[in-house]
């Protein structure tokens, strides 16, 4: 399955590609660096931003087209809501969350 479902992340927009494109610029700005930030803040004692920030991923790539991603986020959410910081699910949420930033850089230039 590819990183990214374009067709997908369209159809959640009705089809919108101008502003699907701009989400996909956004995402990559802000969530770049969301898998270190969900081990800091686990790390950190601070279980409610570790969980909100997988949470968040898992809407956001959901809504975007990126179904990989989103289950990825979700088998961490799920984990650190019982304390545990999954170190083969954070693996591959931050290998599936390379994967993704550098398909939308493919696809946005």
């Amino acid at each position: 399955m590819a990183a990214l479902d374009v067709s997908l992340g369209l159809h959640h927009l009705n089809g919108n590609e101008a502003l699907y494109n701009k989400l996909l610029r956004r995402f990559a700005d802000t969530n770049a660096q969301a898998g270190q930030e969900i081990r800091t803040a686990f790390e950190g004692g601070d279980m409610e931003t570790a969980v909100r920030g997988a949470h968040t991923l898992k809407g956001v790539a959901a809504s975007l087209g990126m179904p990989t991603l989103s289950e990825a986020a979700l088998v961490v959410e799920q984990a650190l809501k019982e304390g545990v910081l999954p170190q083969g699910g954070m693996d591959a949420l931050e290998a599936e969350l390379a994967l993704v930033v550098q398909a939308v850089e493919e696809r946005l230039g």
